[in-house]
């Protein structure tokens, strides 16, 4: 049996509210770096092999998956930094006979919780651009997708018994065609023609789901970059300090979906920062009510034995009719 999830999802049609070239065309673009200015990864001609790493940031309606994409020798000296300057944090909270922190925790910081509680504004904010000064260092890639549950469900009912089911696989779908496009791509500067991609995701309720979808998109006939990716495991903070940096992404790329969507306001400081001094290059979108529309639409025509591992994937069992 083939399966042809890339195509349901890929070739949806309508406009946008904002375009650019090579953009698919049903997704509402919120933010995007121009990808002429986009940081090549690495200037190699031969094969590489990339990571990307996913995290997820969600509160109230919007759920936000974000990927940050890197060569090996990036991902290994960033480490290292990050877990020096965390380090070097607990080094001075120890003398002060304060207790030290474990990791950076976006929200944690944001709001001086847990084991941020304590810590005067300055302190904080101190401690966070020292960590963002990496962001100014090391050449990433960050492609991330926002959605709003409460509307999902009302356009696709389908999704009701489980939104969080079918948001999990339906954005990773979305993450490897953006990946595809965006970083293995040679049609761009930014792109990487011969490289190949490892993923890792922060572990959660839906690690099987993930992995399904996964596993259905490299067998999938319509996806072209499905020889390009190589695995998807999960793991936590604790053993992957990439994912504490991922964090800090996928919270700025929920907080930045939810200023667009829901509450308009000023940008972030700390994204505003990075987007100005830091070497990245990515991508933020979002759907809007008509692409979601448009999606259901493609779900409904699509053919049954797709239909079914679609949800399948998601947890959700087919109504008994």
């Amino acid at each position: 049996m083939r399966v042809k999830i890339a195509a349901m999802v890929r070739a949806l049609p309508g406009g946008l509210a904002l375009q650019a070239v090579g953009s698919r065309c049903s997704i509402r673009i919120w933010f995007m770096r121009s990808l002429a200015g986009a940081p090549r990864l690495v200037d190699r001609s031969k094969t590489m092999i990339l990571r990307g790493y996913i995290d997820e940031s969600k509160g109230g309606d919007i759920f936000n998956l974000t990927a940050v994409i890197a060569d090996g020798g990036t991902w290994f000296y960033f480490e290292q930094d990050w877990i020096n300057i965390i380090g070097g944090k607990n080094a001075e909270l120890k003398a002060q006979g304060r207790k030290p922190i474990s990791r950076y925790h976006a929200t944690d910081a944001q709001f001086r919780q847990k084991e941020f509680k304590g810590w005067e504004r300055d302190e904080k904010d101190q401690f966070c651009i020292s960590l963002f000064k990496l962001f100014e260092k090391y050449k990433m890639h960050i492609v991330g997708y926002s959605i709003n549950l409460k509307d999902m469900v009302e356009e696709i009912p389908e999704s009701k018994p489980n939104p969080l089911g079918f948001a999990y696989p339906i954005l990773l779908c979305y993450l490897m065609l953006e990946i595809g496009d965006f970083t293995l791509s040679g049609e761009s500067e930014s792109g990487q023609k011969d490289a190949v991609v490892s993923l890792v995701h922060d572990r959660c309720d839906y690690d099987a789901a993930l992995k399904e979808m996964f596993d259905l998109m490299l067998v999938d006939p319509g996806f072209k970059y499905a020889n390009r990716f190589t695995t998807l495991e999960s793991a936590g903070w604790e053993n992957c300090v990439p994912l504490q940096a991922v964090d800090f992404f996928a919270y700025e790329n929920f907080k930045e979906s939810q200023r667009l969507t829901l509450q308009p306001r000023d940008q972030r400081r700390s994204l505003k920062r990075v987007l100005t001094h830091g070497l990245m290059g990515g991508r933020l979108r979002g759907f809007d009510r008509s692409t979601l529309k448009q999606l259901k639409e493609r779900i409904d025509a699509t053919e049954p034995a797709t239909k079914r591992l679609l949800f399948a994937t998601a947890r959700i069992s087919p109504k008994k009719k």
